[in-house]
């Protein structure tokens, strides 16, 4: 019983030290960001070749997002489908700048 335990216990204390490791390097990434909750989008339009220009609810200002090498094809998905069907969705923009990072419905 007792080595039984003293495995339990080691697995236990590695797997709590990755989850705070885990939880420490996703809100490091996320410092640099600015969240916007529970926004419905108003505006999609295609700018350039592949940079398109977002507006935010009722916000006077526009975002965009840059999809150059096509790897945010699902965040922009989820940017047309609240423009036509009217889903809440959780923004993240870089500070300092207008370019959209992350997006989450």
């Amino acid at each position: 019983m007792g080595f039984k335990l003293k495995h339990i216990l080691n697995t236990s204390a590695l797997l709590i030290v990755g989850l705070l490791l885990f939880s420490c390097s996703i809100k490091k990434n996320d410092e640099n960001l600015i969240w916007y909750e529970n926004q419905i989008i108003e505006q999609v339009v295609h700018e350039q070749d592949s940079v398109y220009r977002i507006q935010i609810g009722m916000m006077a200002s526009s975002f965009w997002l840059d999809n150059k090498e096509g790897d945010r094809n699902d965040q922009l998905s989820l940017l047309q489908k609240s423009l036509k069907q009217r889903n809440k969705l959780t923004i993240g923009v870089e500070k300092g700048s207008s370019k959209i990072i992350r997006v989450t419905d």
